[in-house]
């Protein structure tokens, strides 16, 4: 036995100790109880042995020698210490028996009410824990609370010693921030404003917290506390409520406490100004504080004229408190022109004067509600996940607030509701709300009567959606946008569709999955030259908006562009969504960033209506047929239709058009749109939605052969419908021994998953009496003959029958529809119109004969090998997994293409279908299909491409298995099986584990020999690279372009072997890489059927140096073949017959892998394969 360690004495029995006497009851349970009570000595903790410690080492140590020699008597020391390790057993024994009776007691109240909640409510226990685990993970900790009140007052402090200004000064000419040369953080620009006078006056109020700082709601790593200062009212003189001048002096009075901040040096680190809601007339300071603490907090200081400052009824929403003299210098002769309401911006400086009063409202409902404030704490991260709060257009978080205290006052939602709760009824209320609707919106005030208050039906006249505040003046959705708006209600719809959904666990779509702009929009409009939007809103802008707005660009831009995208598009889309991105702080001494000229529009496509090509309006003779032709223009045409009826209508492509034409008519719309009613040409805008639709096209190179545009998505349907053709002959053929019951395709041709596309160039000629096919490619598939007992059990014997079958088969098509056949010992060639296919007999007995072994003794026994599960795989559960794909993409018709773009991304990074079997592509592709997710299916390929980008980049393959649950065959039950076996045997898993509905007991057939760990994560690695290109390209004014994910760099390999260009198949997809020679003609000769000399080569080349290297190659064309050593090449071993393959042996008796010879036998293997071979790691080395 070891030596014990010591522990020193505690006095009252601790956790740990309980732990560790439970563990010792069930080690007592073993079979040995002599070498348990050793064991129990050995580690035992008794305050009575801590006494001695030099006298328990020599009793160790001469139990070591006892034992050592072969005695088993224990020493009086020992003994002693069994007795008292008995003693602690026994009480143990009596701890643990009361502890198992408190199992048994009866449940308490609560305990009754959460089960019953659970069971109502949740789908199950893991969703109650898992909302109750992130509210834990979010909610702040005291020590930042505690700070942030504690910082508050020291600030207060702060403001209480400043001194009010002697005198006005000119607000134009701020001559005191010069000294520390702070920047106004209001830069008007190209407006103008007339002088005005500015006197700082000290607080009278003090500041106070609001928003989540205030109601203890705070989400996010970077906590910010909001802090307002409200502004005295003697700051303000008559009619400063006109032309920006209240907000120029709230710029100056933040500028001012910032300068004094910076005099007085107040404890913080940085001093930064930003804007509220992307609101360039809006600054606030942000306030880095000392210490540690800063890296976490920032407080935001807003600065709001108080109540008194001016009169609540001067800012109704038909009030003009912004004038013409705002946008251009009046003349002496210019008359007056009539003032414009501004409804927009009286309501944001309403926000300002109501502050207090709906902070109160807030702080009156949610404060010491817990529930309440944890269902809030959901709603808020729900948004930011969808980014739904931001912007100026956005839906923030104070509205939402003042939404939950709305359902409380209206007991919609109560105290005793969960925080599911809350937000559940949440969504469910915003899902059936109509605050668009006229008369339909909402209100909190329950004052009414008051002077000028304006009634629900004014409020509609001047703003699209309504939700009135606490004090009946204010619109809180004066700035949320309409398209905002609908989205809010499309997600809350989807938030109540996935919990109603028990089959999923909802929690991580809901609340965990962050969602990117580009895998959550199927087309994306960016329209980012400042100059054009400039123009637009010049020649079409609304001046009732330029005054509402006070000349802030984007407001108006989007709103313009949105309302004719709307009325164009109508249901074709779920929603579109104006992306706002937010401003990033800046210096308190540089000038105030410009605002936003650009806009990016997101559409979320409605999958029913979105490729309709026809859009039929009313009939010639009805009264609103005028507008309709007024709206649509020279696209607008008379038609008769099938059922007599006579109406405008809109074809925006051919009947004939394909699919991949068909998802563009919401891009052919939009465009069409812009350039009709604003003069938005094609070339000023950027359209994402089919860029890498590239992937399975046609190459241009094949045009001039008449084929024209084609797809691989176009030509499997016509593979599939020839191959039906096939199958309905073959099942006529009645002249065969048994019928044949079923053909099935088995090429990822037959799953709408094959990215290049099957041209009808097949052919055949005689040589030597033998018949000789030429084909690109050969689709395959399975046939099933009827039940017969009379198949024999040798398997030599089955494979000779299943010939003759093949070879009758052949006879019969080539005699009864005179087809092209040949059949042999691996199927039967059929040539049907220039397609070529192969078909195989599959019969379960030949599986069970291949697995079939005899054993030592001579029993019989069944065991699966690689070659039998492959088998198995190909002819059995392969033709199912084909027939559920083709279902999927008869429900979804962008999964094909999804799956052909990800296979070509795959293929282009040189990773082929020995490293990444192309059904792992498939099916992970299809599980985000299957998988209600936080976004509706997409309809566009390149937005699944993305969500697959995502899916590799993010999902821990790791810790998750994949399952496919075609057609609900696996119970929920399965599943969770399915799922506990694989996190307690995560080590005889593949590192990619897939599981189908089809394959539950067959240990992961997909991914049982690959992708390696190696591949997988080389992989990610590269998913998440070609994340970032997207993401910049989306989120600035870069240019997407396809070769950038779509052709690989070359510089990271060890060897590189250029192929012979002669010698490499032409691939019918588009090229991404430029061609060698300009002018190149195009070698269209058909090669010989199933025979493809690189892929031969690579074939040997891993049979013969796997053991030393992985070879990467593209199948689409690919021009040269890549080579990465093993690690292992470059380490020493011992020298044995077993590791002498390819290496040398040094003179220290040790082997080294000998890469010179290694690239010479590659060199031997690939002869007249390669035209050459570069060592880049040797290159590398010389090179340092």
């Amino acid at each position: 036995m070891g030596k014990m360690k010591r522990k020193p004495v505690i006095n009252e029995k601790s956790d740990s100790e309980d732990s560790e006497n439970d563990s010792m009851i069930e080690n007592d349970t073993s079979e040995n109880e002599d070498s348990e009570k050793d064991s129990m000595i050995e580690n035992g903790t008794s305050e009575s042995e801590d006494s001695d410690s030099e006298n328990e080492s020599a009793s160790l140590s001469s139990d070591e020698e006892n034992e050592d020699s072969g005695h088993s008597e224990l020493q009086p020391e020992a003994s002693r210490k069994r007795k008292q390790s008995t003693t602690t057993l026994e009480s143990a024994n009596a701890k643990k028996v009361k502890e198992d009776r408190k199992l048994y007691k009866q449940p308490t109240v609560e305990e009754i009410n959460q089960l019953r909640e659970t069971e109502n409510l949740y789908h199950s226990n893991l969703f109650r824990l898992q909302i109750q685990e992130m509210l834990n993970e979010v909610r702040v900790k005291e020590k930042y609370k505690s700070f942030a009140r504690s910082w508050l007052e020291e600030f207060n402090t702060f403001l209480s010693m400043q001194k009010s200004m002697p005198e006005k000064v000119v607000g134009t000419n701020a001559f005191f921030l010069t000294k520390k040369k702070i920047i106004k953080p209001v830069n008007l620009r190209k407006l103008y404003s007339k002088n005005f006078h500015f006197q700082f006056i000290a607080p009278q109020e003090k500041a106070f917290l609001i928003g989540s700082a205030e109601t203890d709601t705070w989400i996010g790593d970077k906590l910010i506390a909001d802090v307002c200062v409200p502004m005295p009212s003697k700051c303000f003189q008559k009619e400063d409520y006109l032309n920006l001048i209240y907000d120029q002096k709230r710029a100056l009075y933040l500028a001012y406490i910032a300068n004094q901040m910076l005099k007085k040096k107040f404890h913080a680190t940085d001093l930064k100004f930003n804007f509220t809601h992307n609101n360039p007339y809006k600054p606030v300071l942000e306030v880095v504080p000392d210490g540690k603490i800063g890296k976490k907090l920032t407080f935001r200081i807003y600065v709001s004229g108080d109540e008194k400052s001016f009169k609540l009824n001067r800012f109704v929403p038909w009030n003009s408190n912004i004038r013409d003299s705002l946008f251009r210098k009046k003349k002496e002769n210019d008359e007056d022109e009539i003032p414009l309401a501004t409804p927009n911006y009286n309501a944001t400086v309403l926000y300002d004067l109501t502050q207090k009063a709906n902070q109160a409202c807030i702080n009156q409902t949610v404060g010491q509600q817990k529930n309440l404030k944890d269902g809030l704490i959901l709603l808020k991260i729900w948004l930011r996940q969808r980014k739904l709060d931001v912007g100026f257009c956005g839906f923030s978080n104070h509205l939402m607030a003042l939404l939950v205290v709305y359902l409380f006052k209206q007991r919609k939602i109560h105290a005793s509701m969960s925080s599911y709760q809350v937000a559940r009824n949440v969504w469910n209320y915003l899902a059936t709300s109509t605050w668009n609707l006229p008369e339909k919106g909402i209100s909190l005030s329950t004052n009414y009567g008051l002077p000028n208050q304006p009634t629900l039906e004014q409020f509609h006249t001047y703003y699209e959606i309504v939700f009135v505040d606490s004090t009946g003046y204010l619109n809180l959705c004066s700035n949320l946008s309409l398209e905002v708006y609908l989205a809010i209600k499309y997600e809350s719809q989807r938030a109540l569709e996935l919990l109603n959904n028990t089959k999923v666990n909802s929690f991580q779509s809901l609340f965990m999955a962050n969602i990117p702009i580009y895998t959550r929009f199927d087309h994306f409009l960016k329209i980012s030259n400042g100059s054009v939007i400039v123009r637009v809103l010049k020649e079409f802008g609304q001046k009732a908006d330029r005054y509402s707005f006070a000349g802030h660009n984007y407001p108006q831009i989007a709103k313009m562009i949105c309302k004719i995208i709307r009325k164009g598009l109508g249901d074709r889309i779920h929603y579109m969504l104006p992306i706002e991105g937010s401003f990033e702080p800046w210096s308190i001494k540089k000038e105030s960033p410009k605002p936003n000229k650009y806009v990016n529009i997101g559409f979320v496509l409605n999958r029913e209506t979105a490729c309709d090509i026809l859009d039929k309006g009313p009939q010639a003779n009805e009264p609103s047929s005028e507008e309709f032709r007024k709206f649509w223009g020279e696209k607008s045409q008379l038609r008769r239709f099938q059922d007599g009826s006579i109406t405008e209508a809109c074809v925006w492509a051919p009947a004939t058009a394909t699919p991949i034409v068909k998802r563009l008519v919401v891009k052919e719309i939009v465009k069409y749109l812009l350039d009709y009613h604003l003069k938005i040409k094609s070339r000023e805008c950027q359209y994402f939605a089919n860029e890498f639709d590239l992937a399975y096209s046609l190459d241009k190179l094949f045009y001039v052969f008449e084929m024209g545009r084609e797809d691989a998505e176009n030509t499997s349907l016509k593979v599939i419908q020839k191959f039906d053709d096939i199958a309905k002959k073959l099942r006529s053929c009645d002249d065969l021994p048994l019928d044949i019951t079923s053909v099935q395709g088995i090429s990822s041709v037959f799953r709408y998953c094959d990215p290049v596309p099957t041209l009808s160039n097949a052919s055949h000629y005689k040589e030597d009496d033998k018949l000789v096919f030429q084909g690109y490619k050969v689709c395959r598939g399975v046939i099933q003959l009827g039940l017969s007992g009379k198949w024999p059990n040798d398997l030599g014997a089955l494979r000779r029958l299943k010939t003759a079958f093949h070879i009758q088969i052949a006879r019969t098509l080539r005699e009864k529809f005179k087809l092209i056949t040949r059949g042999d010992i691996s199927g039967v060639y059929i040539l049907n119109d220039g397609y070529l296919f192969k078909v195989e007999i599959f019969h379960q007995k030949e599986v069970a004969l291949m697995k079939k072994t005899i054993s030592v003794r001579g029993a019989v026994q069944y065991v699966d090998t690689v070659e039998s599960m492959e088998f198995e795989r190909k002819l059995d559960v392969l033709p199912k997994v084909t027939s559920a794909l083709h279902g999927l993409y008869q429900r979804c018709t962008s999964f094909g293409p999804t799956v052909m773009i990800a296979k070509r991304w795959l293929n282009s990074q040189l990773i082929d279908s020995y490293l990444w079997p192309e059904e792992c592509t498939e099916l992970l592709v299809a599980s985000q299909f299957l998988k209600p997710g936080s976004c509706p299916n997409p309809v566009q390929p390149q937005t699944g491409f993305f969500r697959f980008l995502d899916l590799l980049a993010n999902f821990d393959f790791k810790n998750e298995l994949v399952v496919l649950n075609f057609n609900d065959e696996i119970t929920h039950d399965e599943i969770v099986e399915l799922e506990a076996k694989f996190a307690a045997e995560r080590d005889s898993y593949p590192p990619l584990a897939i599981i189908t509905s089809f394959d539950t007991k067959k240990d992961c057939i997909w991914s049982k020999q690959s992708p390696s760990p190696h591949i997988l994560a080389r992989v990610i690695l590269l998913a998440r690279f070609a994340l970032r290109q997207i993401d910049i390209a989306f989120s600035t004014q870069r240019i997407l372009l396809a070769n950038e994910l779509f052709i690989a760099s070359l510089d990271g390999y060890d060897v590189l072997i250029t192929l012979n260009p002669n010698l490499v198949r032409s691939c019918h997809a588009h090229n991404f890489e430029p061609l060698p020679i300009a002018g190149k003609r195009l070698d269209v000769t058909v090669p010989a059927a199933d025979f493809d000399p690189v892929q031969k080569g690579l074939q040997e080349l891993r049979d013969g140096f796997s053991e030393f290297a992985v070879f990467f190659y593209n199948p689409c064309g690919g021009k040269h073949i890549g080579v990465i050593w093993k690690p292992e090449c470059f380490t020493e071993r011992e020298f044995k017959i077993g590791n002498v393959n390819g290496c040398f042996v040094e003179g220290n008796g040790v082997v080294k892998c000998n890469v010179t010879q290694l690239i010479n036998d590659i060199k031997i293997t690939l002869k007249g394969l390669f035209a050459n071979v570069e060592d880049l790691r040797a290159n590398r080395i010389k090179a340092q």
